[in-house]
This record gives C-alpha cells, structure tokens and sequence, in this order.
C-alpha cells in the first residue's frame, strides 16, 4: 500500500482488461503509460486513460501518490497542467489517512483545491486496500499465467466474464465523474510539516523511475 509503482500497475492492469467497455458511461479506448512530454512529467503522471464520455472524447492523467508531500506537490502540479500533457481531466489516488494530513496552509492543498476546482474538474480518489488488492492479485496471476498452464487471453476472458474489473469500485471511481468537493483534510493550525516548510525544488525535478519501463 506504499509502493507508488506497485499500485500504479495494478490499476494500470484492470483498465487494460476494460479496454472496448463502457463503465460508468466512459467508453474505454485505451490507457497509455507515454506520458508527454516525458521529461516534464518525470514519471509523476503515471499513466493516461482515453476514452470518450457522452460523445465527448476525454483523458485522465492518474497519478498514484502514496510517498510524501513533497512528492505530492511534485505530482499535482503536472495533474493540473492540462494543456501541457494533453489532459481533460486529472485524478489523484491516495489513501485517505494521506490526504487528511494535508495542512490547509500547504502548498499541497492549494493544488488540490486547484484540482477539484470547477475549472479544472479533476478530483482525488481514496486508495482503499480491500478494493487494489484484488487487482494486484489478478495481475500476479495473468504475469504467471504459463505456471497454471493458461494464457494471457484466457486470463482476459475469465476477468471480463466474472466482471472482476468491471465491478471494482476503485477502477469505477477513477471513472465516474468528479463531485467537485475538496476532501476533507486536517483542520489543525499546528505549524507546517518541515517538508512543506523546506520543499527543495530538487526533489521534484529528480528523475523517477519511469512508468513506461516498469510496465515492460
């Protein structure tokens, strides 16, 4: 629940299987991990989601950031730079606990409400163990699928015959459209986390590890 690649690939995996479907009035066309241009993005956006949405095309950068605020910065501030990696929508996944820390005196919440704003339309999406795991399972199966004597296809059809994917609320979440509200976060007026305080530039422009090898 801590390893932003790990997760990111999970969900990466369950849109793939939903390719050509229609969840939530989204119809699924593709899902790329080339996020352009790549060196601005640095690995933050990990992946895009394009499809169409009532005759209208649409595409969602997700960005899965479970690491530190600054990170978190880092990662928002792609998110909400639409025209920059050709999105219509941003959406953030992270655990609750992580956004409820979130100081309103940050630079982190004031990119959210950017985010969440009418304008932008985006929105944050609670990552919640019971609904990743079963994703992280089925992906573990299909990358092994030749030690139960099965094929890749094989996996695909028995995901989208028992509607594995099409049914997980995260994935349905992820899709559906933003509420517009700014989640709830810590309301404290305790001083600010020495890493919002300091936020070295550094640490955003540090070269990630990019999604696009880890999904090889």
């Amino acid at each position: 629940m801590e390893d932003n690649s790990t997760i990111a690939k999970a969900i990466y995996f369950g849109f793939e299987t939903l390719k050509g479907q229609t969840v939530d009035k989204v119809t699924i066309d593709d899902i790329t991990a080339e996020i352009k241009p790549k060196a601005k993005n640095a690995g933050w956006i990990g992946f895009k989601i394009i499809g169409t949405e009532n005759g209208r095309a649409i595409k969602i950068g997700v960005a899965i950031i479970q690491s530190s605020q600054s990170e978190l910065v880092a990662a928002l501030k792609r998110l909400i730079d639409y025209q920059t990696f050709d999105l219509t929508r941003g959406c953030l996944v992270r655990s609750q606990s992580k956004i409820e820390n979130i100081k309103k005196t940050s630079k982190a919440y004031k990119l959210l409400e950017e985010l969440v704003s009418v304008e932008k339309g985006g929105e944050v999406v609670y990552l919640i163990e019971e609904q990743i795991k079963p994703l992280m399972a089925l992906r573990a199966v299909c990358k092994k699928c030749r030690d139960y004597h099965l094929t890749e296809d094989q996996i695909f059809d028995f995901i989208s015959q028992k509607q594995l994917a099409f049914d997980n609320l995260l994935l349905r979440e992820i899709l559906s459209d933003p509420s517009g509200e700014m989640p709830a976060v810590d309301d404290d007026d305790e001083s600010l986390l020495l890493e919002d305080i300091f936020n070295p530039p550094s640490i955003e422009d540090t070269d990630d590890a990019d999604l696009n090898d880890l999904f090889n």
